[in-house]
């Protein structure tokens, strides 16, 4: 069974069409019992047109899932999953300029993303202050019992 989806929305100069397909016929797949509740297999597309430019740019996925192969469900999670990935990645540039760190030796970048991660879900938590990331994080360097605070102790 192939189903497919297709939507398509313009925002921020730009328009963008994402295409699911889904099968569920999973007989061709080796060692399926390594997936255990395997339900379909879905590939994305996505392609973009930039209103400025004039220039097109495409992507695709893949995924495995257990969801139902239902090419609209799939691919509306696929999105959902985006945005809350590209809106950590906006959140740690803001308040942590990761993009502009130079660390690059061995593990170093991983270990730090980890370590920020962390950090802004403690920050997040936090409700005490009515401020924003970056001014709780400066608050957790002046203030000991603050800082204390955010790491549970």
């Amino acid at each position: 069974m192939l189903d497919s989806w297709q939507d398509t929305d313009a925002d921020h100069g730009r328009i963008t069409t994402r295409t699911c397909a889904v099968i569920a016929d999973l007989d061709l797949i080796p060692h399926q019992e390594k997936w255990p509740g395997l339900q379909a297999i879905a590939r994305v597309d996505s392609e973009v047109y930039h209103k400025a430019t004039g220039q097109k740019s495409s992507m695709t996925r893949y995924f495995i899932t257990t969801l139902a192969p239902e090419a609209k469900v799939i691919g509306m999670a696929a999105r959902a999953h985006w945005s809350i990935e590209n809106g950590l990645h906006w959140q740690l540039d803001i308040s942590y300029r990761e993009d502009a760190s130079r660390k690059r030796k061995d593990h170093a970048a991983v270990n730090f993303s980890t370590l920020t991660k962390m950090t802004l879900t403690m920050l997040k938590r936090d409700t005490s202050t009515k401020v924003g990331i970056k001014s709780k994080r400066l608050k957790a360097g002046w203030d000991n019992d603050y800082l204390l605070k955010i790491l549970g102790l």
